[in-house]
């Protein structure tokens, strides 16, 4: 993904403009769960601010593949909380089993 770096007589790495846009176009990328063989697949789109820009074809397949993990993992915690809630429920603590307020959904007043 990255080219060698230049190292400065100190022996720092010295990077260029491109190379040090091509980490900030491959942080939003990482957080987002994807692995570095997934974002070989981005690296066409790199530098075509690919946050706000179209999905480069070669990279719909992996946000594809990525989108169903994301619904696979919220179906199992979705199982996983109905389970909790009904262990609540035969517990007879239900109402301890509140619905799910996104954060800052919470008001003061």
């Amino acid at each position: 993904m990255f080219t060698a770096a230049d190292r400065s007589p100190n022996g720092y790495r010295e990077y260029g403009r491109s190379q040090v846009a091509r980490v900030a176009d491959i942080e939003p990328l990482l957080s987002l769960g994807l692995t570095a063989a997934d974002i070989r697949a981005f690296l066409p789109c790199l530098g075509d601010a690919i946050a706000d820009g179209p999905v480069c074809p070669a990279s719909a397949a992996v946000i594809a593949r990525r989108l169903a993990d994301v619904d696979d993992r919220i179906a199992a915690l979705a199982a996983a909380r109905a389970r909790l809630v009904d262990a609540l429920t035969r517990a007879g603590a239900g109402e301890l089993a509140r619905p799910h307020e996104p954060p800052g959904a919470r008001t003061t007043g």
